[in-house]
């Protein structure tokens, strides 16, 4: 009895957080922050793009990193992932939604593959990681913004 009393209550200050998150984000977010969104779901895309031009080559990177047991699935997923998150960031449609679908992909990326390499050569792309990690929880907080498909539905005038 007490513990599913005590799981309700983690249940409800969990749900009570990421309603105050929402509201928070909601309320705060300049409309300057709409073209660094653009930008973040722009560079995700490209990634998701590149990703399926050269997919052997990503197929091999996910092998290298040690995660061998669904290399080839891992690498057939996450270039669509990333293209479809990334159209869903540019235009403000469920970005938080696609932004913390994001978030374990590029945690995977940052521990599994950057880990592999010398931080600090030149190919390493530790630093684009943490930059667009840091990006996703501010989008995953922020939310779509003023000037997104997701106001724009919002919006009684419409």
């Amino acid at each position: 009895m007490i513990a599913r009393k005590l799981f309700h209550l983690k249940k409800l200050s969990a749900m009570s957080l990421l309603r105050q998150i929402e509201e928070w984000g909601d309320k705060h977010n300049p409309k300057w922050l709409a073209f660094l969104r653009a930008a973040l779901g722009i560079f995700l895309l490209m990634r998701g793009v590149a990703f399926l031009e050269n997919n052997q080559e990503f197929e091999e990177l996910i092998l290298n990193s040690g995660l061998h047991a669904g290399a080839s699935f891992l690498a057939a997923v996450i270039p669509w992932f990333h293209i479809v998150g990334g159209l869903m960031i540019i235009i403000g449609l469920l970005t938080r939604f696609a932004c913390i679908v994001q978030i374990p992909i590029l945690l995977g990326a940052l521990f599994f593959v950057n880990t592999k390499r010398e931080l600090f050569t030149v190919e390493t792309t530790f630093a684009y990681t943490i930059i667009l990690l840091l990006l996703l929880i501010v989008f995953f907080v922020e939310g779509s913004g003023p000037l997104s498909i997701a106001n724009y539905l919002k919006s009684p005038q419409r």
